[in-house]
């Protein structure tokens, strides 16, 4: 069995991503389901300055630079695993984000 063809549907900022996996826990109506995920997709990005927000915390990291956002990309949990992911960093999952329906 060979290779998967090359995706020509991600676009060339999507290696600038880091790559997160949505699943949901538990059962729940389609229509729910689509709306958590949507709802948690409007957050694609955060700023550094909000994981180091102070100058303790650089001692601990001192190299780490508090400037710049983190941009993310979310995969459901049925699109989480690519043939590529060995060749391409960006494409491996680098978290799980699980949601339940109360």
């Amino acid at each position: 069995e060979g290779m998967a063809a090359l995706d020509l549907t991600r676009k060339l900022t999507d290696g600038l991503k880091i790559q997160v996996v949505l699943l949901p826990v538990g059962p729940m109506p389609i229509h729910r389901k689509k709306e958590y995920e949507n709802l948690i997709s409007s957050f694609d990005s955060f700023l550094l300055s909000d994981i180091f927000p102070n100058s303790s915390i650089s001692k601990t990291f001192p190299r780490q630079d508090r400037e710049g956002t983190v941009r993310i990309r979310y995969v459901l949990a049925d699109q989480a695993q690519s043939d590529w992911e060995e060749l391409y960093v960006s494409r491996r999952n680098l978290a799980v984000l699980g949601f339940v329906d109360c």
